[in-house]
């Protein structure tokens, strides 16, 4: 059994994916780490590129593109770990942040979830911190170019006016970085897989909130490198479509 088990889903990730393995790499913790690379069938090369260059990880071959949250289930099904860390491709962060990780989660047996303060590569802050979502918050995200009312209530959606600097409880954790605790993520089945992507992350945080507190921790920082999909038209329908999902499971408020 392993202390702490990773899983990064790629898909076609060949480059960018070179950030978050040197960052797991040269960690202090990494023999305590298991770390599994579902690869949703790429046509880049990036399976065999991690497998020559990376040997430390072991690469789940899929043999179609699966998705998000139902790529990371193919490695949360199989690990033994105490801690389970879910990271996008596009992460980096420095030496000690996972100890970080685990440190709080250690001290804090009621925490299940940590959610870590996410920055631009330019030293921004991105406002993932967020409330459960809304019909009001969805519609403030595909609309917040259109109009001041828009933009407050994305704002308000993303605690973007809040000045956080303190550990809190919130409603939505963001999928791009999740530390978990092994027992309870295994216990909710992982995430929910009518969801090819986007909102899985929002279905998961209320999941595991019946088990015990999913946190904000600003202390802790990672760097994420946003494409941002969803700005797309195809990334917009994509999110209608999984929040369409995520209403009928839970309902509108």
């Amino acid at each position: 059994m392993s202390r702490i088990s990773i899983s990064i889903v790629t898909y076609n990730n060949r480059n960018e994916i070179i950030g978050v393995l040197n960052s797991i790499r040269h960690s202090d913790d990494l023999k305590e780490f298991e770390i599994f690379i579902v690869d949703n069938c790429s046509n880049d090369g990036t399976a065999d590129f991690i497998e020559q260059e990376y040997p430390e990880c072991k690469v789940l071959r899929m043999t179609k593109n699966l998705g998000y949250g139902s790529g990371h289930n193919q490695a949360i099904r199989i690990v033994e770990s105490d801690y389970h860390v879910i990271i996008n491709p596009d992460i980096q962060f420095a030496p000690g942040t996972i100890k970080q990780f685990e440190e709080y989660l250690d001290a804090n047996p009621n925490v299940v979830l940590i959610s870590p303060r996410v920055i631009n590569t330019d030293g921004s802050v991105q406002n993932l911190p967020r409330k459960k979502p809304t019909i009001k918050f969805l519609l403030g995200g595909l609309l917040e170019s259109k109009g001041q009312m828009f933009k407050n209530w994305r704002d308000e959606f993303t605690l973007a006016n809040e000045n956080i600097v303190e550990p809190i409880e919130i409603d939505f954790c963001t999928g791009c970085f999740m530390f978990c605790r092994t027992s309870a993520l295994q216990n909710c089945n992982g995430f929910d897989e009518r969801y090819f992507m986007y909102g899985e992350d929002a279905d998961l945080t209320r999941e595991l909130q019946k088990i015990g507190k999913t946190m904000y921790v600003p202390q802790i920082e990672v760097i994420h490198e946003w494409k941002r999909e969803n700005r797309s038209l195809k990334g917009r329908l994509r999110q209608v479509t999984s929040m369409t999902k995520y209403f009928f499971k839970w309902g509108l408020k």
